[in-house]
């Protein structure tokens, strides 16, 4: 009696042909690349997202617009006076000097003391 395998190969003995052309076919493909496709192939393909693009574009650009023209630019505003602008800087820094617990004056404040870069050694070594 014939194994189920005997009866297979039996079977599909004239397949073998076949099936190596179709793997030709298969690894010629895999191998040998199709053309590039052309510009105009590519923009057809991406006609509808364009479109959608621009379309939201268009609206970001509606919707950007100043429905209110009489806000007003930094070019028109007017600048405060000088005697303003000191008293509020001396203000400031009151607040900060308050803040930081530092002397108002700059006298009163104890001077620092030197760097060791800049100290004369008074010894040296022989």
């Amino acid at each position: 009696m014939k194994t189920l395998k005997e009866i297979l190969l039996e079977r599909n003995a004239g397949m073998e042909s076949k099936l190596d052309a179709v793997r030709r076919h298969a690894v010629k493909a895999i191998v040998q690349p199709s053309p590039a496709t052309s510009w105009r192939e590519l923009w057809q393909g991406m006609r509808g997202q364009a479109v959608a693009l621009g379309a939201a574009w268009a609206l970001i650009c509606l919707f950007d617009c100043d429905q209110n023209p009489k806000t007003p630019n930094a070019a028109t505003e007017t600048t405060p006076s000088a005697q303003i602008i000191l008293s509020t800087l001396r203000e400031h820094r009151k607040e900060l000097m308050e803040l930081t617990e530092a002397p108002a004056n700059p006298e009163d404040a104890v001077a620092a003391p030197e760097q060791r870069s800049e100290k004369q050694n008074g010894t040296a070594m022989t």
